[in-house]
């Protein structure tokens, strides 16, 4: 496996620092270097994305946000208003 030392933004001390896992048959198929970092940064984006949103959801709960939602919710389902999957 050959290693890739890109990070996010170019941080030159992290990019030092922490290699990153490439697979070889995407050097292979033509992604290089250049691709597999713009994919690396895109995961990491995705990633951060994802954080931000639990950490949200976590604080409208606690807030009671989603209340209303969840009590119409479980008052349809208890009218036999849902749909098995």
């Amino acid at each position: 496996m050959l290693y890739s030392k890109h990070e996010p933004f170019g941080d030159a001390k992290a990019r030092d620092s922490v290699a990153q896992p490439v697979r070889t048959d995407q050097v292979r198929l033509g992604y290089g270097f250049a691709g597999i970092a713009k994919a690396t940064r895109l995961r990491w984006f995705a990633e951060l994305k994802a954080e931000l949103w639990d950490k949200q959801l976590e604080a409208d709960v606690k807030a009671g946000k989603l209340d209303k939602l969840a009590d119409e919710a479980i008052a349809q389902f208890r009218q036999g208003n849902y749909k098995k999957l």
